[in-house]
Formats: structure tokens, sequence, C-alpha cells
């Protein structure tokens, strides 16, 4: 079967998500940080990508969002605080520049599974620093 075969019969199958992550706490490196306004309400989202680096799970990513609104400033103080941070901000753009430049750095990420719609999402619960090399 060609590889165009293949990805034709799995998109008219079920292979067209990921199973959520057992709820767990893994090693991940912040991967990507990006910061967007949503098109349906012109608030900003600042979007976390975590990379799973060890263990079973070594490949599969989860992400997390944190709108730019006061009654979530709550989960932004979390990340900010499990990040371990040692810095004073003044407001949202600050606050996704000191999370911007975590990138690429090791994180414990706590996931938990919601459900929505009928489907199960991986999130995250909880962030804290894992700057310990591993030998």
């Amino acid at each position: 079967m060609s590889f165009m075969d293949q990805m034709n019969a799995a998109a008219e199958g079920n292979d067209t998500e990921f199973e959520p992550l057992p709820e767990s706490s893994y090693t991940a490196s912040l991967a990507e940080v990006t910061t967007e306004m949503h098109p349906d309400d012109g608030i900003y989202r600042t979007s976390l990508e975590f990379h799973i680096v060890e263990g079973a799970h070594s490949s599969r990513r989860v992400w997390d969002k944190v709108k730019h609104s006061d009654n979530v400033l709550w989960k932004a103080g979390s990340i900010f605080k499990g990040m371990g941070i040692d810095a004073t901000i003044d407001g949202w753009d600050e606050w996704g520049s000191a999370i911007f430049e975590q990138k690429g750095r090791r994180f414990t990420i706590t996931t938990k599974n919601r459900e929505y719609n009928g489907k199960t999402y991986t999130g995250i619960a909880a962030v804290s620093a894992d700057d310990g090399v591993p030998f």
C-alpha cells in the first residue's frame, strides 16, 4: 500500500485524534509560546506547547492556553510561579514575554483530562520548574 493509500485510509477511519494522556506528571520542555488575538471575542490568548521528553510518552505534546482576562489571573499566576520566574511584571504583555523567555526550559507538568462535547482532552493542571541536570 502506498503512502497516499495509507493517508487516505487513515483520514476515512478513526485515526484522526490522539488518545488522551494518562493523568500523571511528566518531564517536558516548553517548545512553543504564541500569543494571538482570538477572532471571536478579540481577547488575546497565550498558547503553551510542551513536548514530553522522558518515559513512555516521550514523543507526545501537551497544550494549554491562557486567556488574557482578569478572571483567569489565577491560572496566569500559577504558571508564572510554577515556572519559578523571578521577575516583577506589569500587565499581560510582560507576562507573555516572561513566559516566552522560558522556551526550551524543562518543567514537570501535571496533566488533567477533561470532557467536552463527548471528547476527552488532556490539559495542564500544574507546572513546576525542573532545572536538574539528568545524568
